[in-house]
């Protein structure tokens, strides 16, 4: 194949698989659907309309994204108006509203600084993920977040299936 790494500098290497082998079954077994023998066009062809089909369902679960966080922000205001905080549905389902707060990273010298001096300098750069976990482990402690980081309350909406 032509590309800025052919010319055999990737020989020897293995072929990367999927993380997951069972999604790697499901392939084998679409690939079995699909059968052959195909030559390289026709193939190409395949793709271009399997992609196509992705594609506008893409568009599609961008739609109902959009439309899952502006019902989501409808509830969230209803639940507060009615000072609840959990739904329970005719089929055993719950709908409920959690708030937490959440960690954003607004000076990064200082973070960085704070971090050192506080024994994470192993990390040379902190996943959000240990910033937002450190910011609630402070606040629950009664100490004031990180330097550089600033908690904001996150509302999140759980569906519990019955």
């Amino acid at each position: 194949m032509a590309g800025k790494y052919s010319g055999g500098v990737m020989d020897g290497l293995p072929k990367a698989m999927p993380s997951d082998p069972s999604f790697q079954e499901k392939v084998d077994v679409k690939k079995r659907e699909i059968g052959g023998p195909y030559t390289p066009g026709s193939l190409a062809i395949l793709y271009r309309e399997a992609r196509k089909k992705k594609d506008q369902l893409d568009d599609q679960v961008h739609e109902v994204n959009i439309t899952v966080a502006a019902v989501e922000q409808l509830l969230w205001d209803a639940y507060e108006a009615s000072g609840i905080s959990s739904i329970k549905l005719d089929d055993g389902a719950s709908v409920s509203v959690q708030t937490e707060p959440a960690a954003s990273v607004k000076d990064h010298d200082a973070l960085r600084a704070w971090a050192v001096a506080n024994g994470y300098e192993r990390s040379l750069t902190m996943p959000w993920q240990t910033v937002n976990a450190v910011a609630k482990e402070r606040l629950l402690a009664g100490e004031p977040s990180p330097d550089g980081v600033e908690l904001a309350v996150r509302t999140k909406t759980v569906l519990r299936k019955g």
